[in-house]
């Protein structure tokens, strides 16, 4: 009973989490037939590009501390020791972003010619990193509702600015015709009524005379060692859009990242189940039924999981004939294989959690090389060869083999009996089903659509197969009285 109830209490705080990603998810497709008409496929490949090197540079910037932060806030129940912690880590993140920040700015001429084959963007990377150190104070604001397991205002938070961002873009791109320069400077705008919120809200939290450098130094410890993991994690998600520059046009680079984010709608509900899961994990280690509700969320994460990113991959044509224009169809050959990236991030956060209780930053960053490593190795390999798809296979690839190394490391400081047969029978479905609808079924015709329907329903016998879908979980979940043994 006890692990069914913290299984509800995870799924009910990920949902609040959920509503607001989804609001701006939705409202991203939603934008994407805009873009579509505005942007030609080159020019999404300039913005893919562009975004993908402010991103590495947000996570040097970040040192690590938003997952030391994090760690170290459940150390202590006194409220002073939590300040201490939330603001040695803002002023350090704020001072490197500034730096980082300052840096690319400085250099936007070089990096806009490397990057777009011309200075004529060097505006844009200089817009794109002024977001920087207002992201750092977003980033802050965020982490500290979650660790006070706020979710309800996280929520909000995330939904104001997502809104925000949106408003701004139609102003200056739709109404406004500003073009590219004009997308970054919506986000500026954006980052800065967000970032003035967060600062506004957070207050005595972040007073500088908080800042504790013995705290500090401690944090730094356990998070320098994820600055190669975030890089790393860079490689697995940004750099196959730098390898198809290489080798291809910049409207292949558009066309792939348009997939990219059609398919980050799996990241829907993985992304809020990221956002609950951290503080949820730590705050119930010392519980006796901790390791029996960590193998639970595994399952539960696994099959349903697998379950949407088969019905994205299914339905990718089709969606992609909903938001986009004929130009950008062909990036449904990505799609499909795409969302398993996003599966593979988020089991991710459950497969390092062993070495996350034990203190053990080390074998996350290894885990996160090695998938970097395997997939610069396969997008050089693929990518000359079959382009756009290529790359798929091998961001794929490597994000699942950094997943299996990585809970095969932690099961040796923490071990946690999982029940793999659940994970490994439900990635199976997924593919399988995928792959056939690829193969054999039709797109977009009426009959292709249901045959594409009935083989989702694949899920339900494989769910009572597999022990998931049992009346106890059920009565369990709901709350309700339950005489038979757990």
């Amino acid at each position: 009973m006890q692990v069914t109830t913290s299984i509800r209490q995870l799924i009910g705080e990920s949902a609040v989490y959920g509503v607001s990603g989804a609001m701006g998810r939705m409202i991203g497709f939603f934008l994407i037939p805009v873009y579509t008409r505005v942007f030609t496929p080159a020019d999404l490949g300039t913005i893919a590009l562009i975004d993908a090197t402010l991103t590495l540079a947000t996570m040097l910037a970040v040192l690590g501390l938003d997952n030391a932060s994090a760690r170290w806030f459940y150390d202590s129940p006194q409220d002073e020791s939590r300040r201490e912690t939330i603001a040695s880590s803002f002023w350090c993140q704020l001072l490197a972003s500034a730096l980082v920040a300052g840096l690319l700015i400085a250099l936007a001429v070089p990096i806009s010619r490397e990057l777009c084959g011309t200075g004529d963007h060097a505006g844009l990377v200089r817009l794109a990193a002024g977001v920087m150190p207002l992201g750092m104070a977003i980033r802050t604001f965020s982490g500290w509702l979650r660790c006070r397991r706020k979710a309800p205002a996280a929520a909000t938070f995330i939904a104001f600015r997502s809104l925000a961002t949106v408003g701004l873009v139609i102003l200056f791109v739709v109404a406004w015709h500003r073009g590219l320069p004009g997308l970054y400077a919506a986000r500026l705008w954006a980052a800065g009524l967000a970032a003035t919120l967060s600062v506004w809200l957070l207050g005595s939290w972040i007073d500088p005379r908080r800042v504790r450098w013995s705290r500090l130094a401690e944090m730094l410890a356990f998070g320098l060692p994820l600055v190669p993991a975030a890089i790393g994690a860079w490689i697995m998600t940004s750099a196959d859009r730098f390898v198809l520059r290489i080798f291809w046009p910049q409207d292949v680079v558009g066309l792939y990242d348009l997939a990219a984010k059609v398919a980050s709608g799996v990241a829907l509900a993985i992304v809020a189940f990221q956002q609950a899961w951290g503080p949820f994990a730590y705050s119930i280690m010392g519980k006796a039924e901790a390791r029996a509700v960590y193998a639970r969320v595994l399952d539960v994460y696994a099959f349903f999981g697998c379950w949407l990113a088969a019905a994205v991959g299914l339905f990718a044509p089709l969606l992609l004939r909903v938001i986009a224009t004929e130009s950008f169809y062909g990036a449904a050959s990505c799609v499909a294989i795409l969302t398993f990236v996003h599966l593979f991030i988020g089991a991710r956060y459950i497969a390092g959690l062993g070495s996350g209780i034990a203190k053990r930053s080390a074998p996350v960053a290894v885990a996160v090389g090695i998938g970097a490593g395997v997939n610069l190795l396969l997008n050089f390999l693929f990518v000359p060869h079959w382009g756009r798809e290529g790359a798929a296979m091998g961001t794929v690839l490597a994000a699942g083999v950094s997943v299996v190394y990585l809970f095969a490391v932690s099961q040796t400081s923490h071990r946690i009996d999982y029940r793999w047969r659940v994970s490994l029978s439900s990635l199976a479905m997924s593919v399988g089903l995928v792959a056939i609808a690829w193969e054999f079924v039709p797109q977009t015709t009426p009959v292709g659509l249901a045959v594409r329907f009935v083989m989702l329903t694949a899920f339900l016998p494989l769910g009572f197969a597999l022990g998931l879908f049992r009346r106890r979980y059920f009565r369990d979940f709901l709350g309700m009285k339950n005489t038979e043994d757990e």
